[in-house]
C-alpha cells in the first residue's frame, strides 16, 4: 500500500493538487514522497492522528497538524462510518449495535460518546436483559430490545415474546430511567405497536414492515393511530 500512496502523493503535488493523508499508512507513504520530491508535502493535508505510536513521529517530521485526533487504531474504523458524516448528510440520530454490526461494550461506550459530541441522538439496540442493562448505564437516548431470530419474520416481539420485553422494560427503568425503551424485530402492524406500549415501551424500532409493505404511509398512519390509542 506504501508504493501507491508515495506515488500518488508525489503527482499530486507536481499537479499542485491537494492530497489528504489520512491515517498511519498513508502518512508513511508521505515520508517517502517528501524525500525524493522535496516540497511535495506543501500540497498534503493531515486527515487523522492515529493512536499508532509512530503517526506522531512522522506527522512532526513532516510538520503537519492533523485535522482530527480520534484515537483509532489501524482498521478499527472499517465498516463504520464518522458520527460527523451521519450529521452532515441530514441525519438526526443514528443506530448502533444492532445485530448484524454487534459492538464490544468500550466500543459501544465510545460511539456514543461520538454521538453526545457532535449531537446525534443514539438508538442501542440489544438481544436480552443483560445487554439492556449495560447498555443503560452508558446513557444513550433509546434502547431497542430486538430478539434478532424474529428480525424480518413478521413475527412481532410484543406478542412471541413479551417477557423479553417487558424484562428489557423493567431493568431500563431501574439502571437509568432517563433512558427511552422500545422494541422491534418483526413489528408490522397497528397491533403490534400497540401490543409493544402496553408492555411498558414507549415506541418501535421498525424497517422491512414498513418498507416492504404495499402501502407504507399507510402502515405508519395505521400504527401511529394504534400508537395514539395504546397510550390513553
Amino acid at each position: 500500500m506504501t508504493a501507491p500512496a508515495f506515488e500518488f502523493d508525489m503527482q499530486a503535488a507536481a499537479a499542485r493538487v491537494p492530497v489528504v493523508v489520512d491515517g498511519f499508512i498513508a502518512t508513511a507513504g508521505a515520508l517517502i514522497a517528501d524525500a525524493l520530491a522535496p516540497g511535495a508535502v506543501a500540497y498534503m493535508i493531515a486527515g487523522h492522528r492515529s493512536a499508532e505510536p509512530g503517526h506522531d513521529a512522522a506527522l512532526a517530521r513532516l510538520g503537519l497538524s492533523p485535522l482530527l485526533d480520534l484515537g483509532m487504531r489501524l482498521g478499527e474504523g472499517t465498516g463504520a462510518v464518522l458520527a460527523e458524516a451521519v450529521l452532515e448528510a441530514g441525519a438526526i440520530g443514528t443506530l448502533l449495535n444492532h445485530s448484524e454490526r454487534q459492538l464490544l461494550l468500550a466500543d459501544l461506550e465510545a460511539a456514543l460518546g461520538r454521538t453526545k459530541a457532535v449531537g446525534l441522538k443514539a438508538v442501542v439496540c440489544s438481544n436480552n436483559r443483560a445487554v439492556s442493562c449495560a447498555a443503560a448505564a452508558l446513557g444513550p437516548d433509546f434502547i431497542a430490545v430486538e430478539p434478532p431470530e424474529l428480525s424480518g419474520t413478521g413475527i412481532p416481539v410484543s406478542q412471541a415474546q413479551p417477557e423479553v420485553v417487558t424484562a428489557t422494560v423493567d431493568v431500563i427503568r431501574k439502571t437509568n430511567p432517563k433512558v427511552t425503551p422500545l422494541c422491534g424485530a418483526g413489528i408490522s402492524t397497528g397491533k403490534d405497536v400497540a401490543a409493544a406500549i402496553k408492555l411498558g415501551t414507549r415506541g418501535v424500532l421498525l424497517a422491512s414492515g414498513v418498507t416492504k409493505a404495499a402501502d407504507p404511509e399507510q402502515v405508519l398512519r395505521e400504527m401511529a393511530e394504534h400508537a395514539a390509542a395504546a397510550e390513553r
